[in-house]
């Protein structure tokens, strides 16, 4: 990170550079900052169609769903690419209540790419929501194999075998989302809830970094 800011200082219309800044600070969780460099990448000439998916992903994380709907359509990029951006308009139709558009969307991005963890997540997602758990389960295990490291897909698995009557096949997802991602609230409301009666010193961890974040939170507080 430190040599791609200082090639930056350099060079700050150098597109190949504001890229990899906005990947990096997408994954660092700075989505302000990704968002700019990913437009001063465009602007810097670099490859469209590796903007629109980094773009894509970042405006689903700021929650601007409508403008990337406007902004960012279908097309024919790259497979890769294109699969990403429509699984994050999936995202987006998924955010605005729009389920039936979302699954459509999750659907062809899986078929571009059947190795995109966050595409099967989100049509996992869907499914949960039409209360079809079992084969939201199995896209869940597809999308940890594909990205053992996507915190979002353990935690979701852990909930649907939860409601499906399952909850001690629960737990290890659950560890793993908390393991993963240490500072989600969701993760550890989800562990803490799950533990609370059995094992409380653990759960009590979950709470104790639930309410660093938040002293207001009424789970953590119930």
């Amino acid at each position: 990170f430190v040599e791609i800011r200082n090639a930056i200082q350099q060079d700050a219309k150098n597109g190949r550079v504001r890229y990899l800044a906005g990947r990096i600070a997408l994954h660092r969780g700075d989505y302000i900052a990704a968002e700019n460099h990913f437009r001063a990448a465009a602007a810097g000439g670099y490859d469209p169609a590796a903007i629109d998916a980094g773009l894509a992903e970042v405006l689903v994380k700021e929650e601007k769903y409508g403008e990337l709907l406007d902004d960012i359509e279908p097309g024919n990029r790259p497979p890769a690419l294109e699969s990403r951006v429509r699984s994050a308009r999936g995202y987006a139709f998924l955010g605005l209540q729009r389920t039936h558009d979302s699954e459509s969307s999750f659907q062809e991005a899986i078929d571009l790419d059947g190795h995109n963890a966050m595409a099967l997540t989100g049509l996992a997602r869907v499914d949960a929501i039409k209360d079809k758990n079992a084969e939201a389960e199995v896209l869940l295990q597809r999308a940890v194999q594909q990205d053992p490291t996507l915190a979002e897909a353990w935690l979701l698995l852990g909930y649907v075998r939860l409601w499906q009557g399952r909850p001690d096949e629960a737990r290890q997802p659950f560890d793993t989302a908390v393991r993963l991602d240490p500072d989600s609230e969701p993760a550890r409301r989800a562990h803490a809830l799950l533990l609370f009666d059995k094992e409380p010193a653990i759960a009590a961890k979950d709470v104790a970094a639930m309410l660093a974040q938040n002293l207001n939170n009424k789970v953590a507080n119930f």
